[in-house]
Protein backbone atom coordinates (compact mmCIF):
# COMPACT_ATOMS: atom_id res chain seq x y z
CA UNK A 1 0.00 0.00 0.00
CA UNK A 2 1.18 3.54 -0.78
CA UNK A 3 -0.15 6.83 0.60
CA UNK A 4 0.66 10.50 0.08
CA UNK A 5 0.51 12.90 3.04
CA UNK A 6 0.44 16.64 2.47
CA UNK A 7 1.67 18.50 5.52
CA UNK A 8 3.56 15.36 6.49
CA UNK A 9 6.08 17.34 8.51
CA UNK A 10 3.40 19.03 10.61
CA UNK A 11 2.23 17.91 14.04
CA UNK A 12 -0.48 15.50 12.87
CA UNK A 13 1.28 14.61 9.62
CA UNK A 14 4.42 13.38 11.39
CA UNK A 15 2.40 11.18 13.72
CA UNK A 16 0.33 9.79 10.85
CA UNK A 17 3.42 9.11 8.73
CA UNK A 18 5.13 7.30 11.62
CA UNK A 19 2.04 5.20 12.37
CA UNK A 20 1.53 4.19 8.74
CA UNK A 21 5.22 3.51 8.14
CA UNK A 22 5.24 1.37 11.28
CA UNK A 23 2.56 -0.77 9.64
CA UNK A 24 4.64 -1.28 6.52
CA UNK A 25 2.80 1.27 4.40
CA UNK A 26 4.87 3.29 1.95
CA UNK A 27 4.50 6.98 2.78
CA UNK A 28 5.27 9.88 0.45
CA UNK A 29 5.45 13.20 2.27
CA UNK A 30 4.62 16.42 0.44
CA UNK A 31 5.52 19.38 2.61
CA UNK A 32 6.74 22.93 2.12
CA UNK A 33 9.40 22.24 4.78
CA UNK A 34 10.91 19.73 2.33
CA UNK A 35 10.76 22.20 -0.54
CA UNK A 36 7.69 20.60 -2.08
CA UNK A 37 4.60 22.78 -2.53
CA UNK A 38 1.45 20.65 -2.47
CA UNK A 39 -0.23 22.62 -5.26
CA UNK A 40 2.76 22.18 -7.56
CA UNK A 41 3.05 18.49 -6.72
CA UNK A 42 -0.60 17.73 -7.45
CA UNK A 43 -0.78 19.94 -10.54
CA UNK A 44 1.96 17.80 -12.10
CA UNK A 45 1.61 14.39 -10.37
CA UNK A 46 1.73 11.94 -13.26
CA UNK A 47 1.89 8.79 -11.12
CA UNK A 48 -0.68 9.63 -8.48
CA UNK A 49 -2.77 6.66 -9.64
CA UNK A 50 -0.09 4.45 -8.02
CA UNK A 51 -1.16 5.72 -4.58
CA UNK A 52 -4.01 4.15 -2.67
CA UNK A 53 -4.90 7.25 -0.68
CA UNK A 54 -4.01 10.91 -0.16
CA UNK A 55 -4.21 12.43 3.32
CA UNK A 56 -4.52 16.18 2.83
CA UNK A 57 -3.33 17.84 6.04
CA UNK A 58 -1.42 20.84 4.65
CA UNK A 59 -3.00 24.22 5.31
CA UNK A 60 -2.55 27.65 6.81
CA UNK A 61 -4.10 27.28 10.25
CA UNK A 62 -2.48 30.06 12.26
CA UNK A 63 -4.90 32.68 13.51
CA UNK A 64 -1.96 35.10 13.40
CA UNK A 65 -1.51 34.84 9.63
CA UNK A 66 -3.27 37.82 8.06
CA UNK A 67 -1.85 37.29 4.55
CA UNK A 68 -5.18 36.68 2.80
CA UNK A 69 -3.68 35.88 -0.64
CA UNK A 70 -1.46 33.23 0.98
CA UNK A 71 -4.39 31.79 2.94
CA UNK A 72 -6.48 31.59 -0.24
CA UNK A 73 -3.60 30.01 -2.18
CA UNK A 74 -2.78 27.47 0.52
CA UNK A 75 -6.27 26.64 1.76
CA UNK A 76 -8.45 26.89 -1.32
CA UNK A 77 -6.34 26.73 -4.48
CA UNK A 78 -4.15 23.93 -3.11
CA UNK A 79 -7.19 21.98 -1.93
CA UNK A 80 -8.75 22.24 -5.38
CA UNK A 81 -5.52 20.97 -6.98
CA UNK A 82 -5.35 18.04 -4.55
CA UNK A 83 -9.03 17.21 -4.98
CA UNK A 84 -8.93 17.41 -8.78
CA UNK A 85 -5.75 15.30 -8.98
CA UNK A 86 -7.33 12.63 -6.78
CA UNK A 87 -10.46 12.60 -8.94
CA UNK A 88 -8.42 12.27 -12.14
CA UNK A 89 -6.32 9.45 -10.69
CA UNK A 90 -9.28 7.78 -8.95
CA UNK A 91 -7.46 7.93 -5.61
CA UNK A 92 -9.21 8.20 -2.24
CA UNK A 93 -8.85 11.54 -0.48
CA UNK A 94 -8.92 11.99 3.29
CA UNK A 95 -9.28 15.65 4.20
CA UNK A 96 -8.69 16.92 7.71
CA UNK A 97 -9.84 20.27 8.97
CA UNK A 98 -8.63 22.12 12.05
CA UNK A 99 -10.09 23.20 15.34
CA UNK A 100 -9.28 26.69 14.06
CA UNK A 101 -12.33 26.37 11.80
CA UNK A 102 -14.55 26.45 14.89
CA UNK A 103 -12.97 29.47 16.54
CA UNK A 104 -15.10 32.58 17.12
CA UNK A 105 -12.21 35.05 16.73
CA UNK A 106 -12.02 37.04 13.48
CA UNK A 107 -8.76 35.70 11.95
CA UNK A 108 -9.82 32.13 12.65
CA UNK A 109 -13.23 32.86 11.15
CA UNK A 110 -11.46 33.77 7.91
CA UNK A 111 -9.75 30.36 7.94
CA UNK A 112 -13.10 28.72 8.70
CA UNK A 113 -14.54 30.27 5.54
CA UNK A 114 -11.76 28.62 3.55
CA UNK A 115 -12.65 25.21 4.96
CA UNK A 116 -16.30 25.82 4.20
CA UNK A 117 -15.38 26.53 0.57
CA UNK A 118 -13.30 23.35 0.45
CA UNK A 119 -16.18 21.30 1.89
CA UNK A 120 -18.55 22.80 -0.69
CA UNK A 121 -16.12 22.09 -3.55
CA UNK A 122 -15.65 18.44 -2.69
CA UNK A 123 -19.39 17.80 -2.97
Amino acid sequence: MKVVITGGDGFIGKALAAALSGRGIEVIIVDRKRGIEAKDFFDTAANLHEADCVFHLAAQTSVFNTDKPQIIRDNIETFISVCDACRRANVKLVYASSSTANSPNKPAAQVAVMWAVDAWYVK
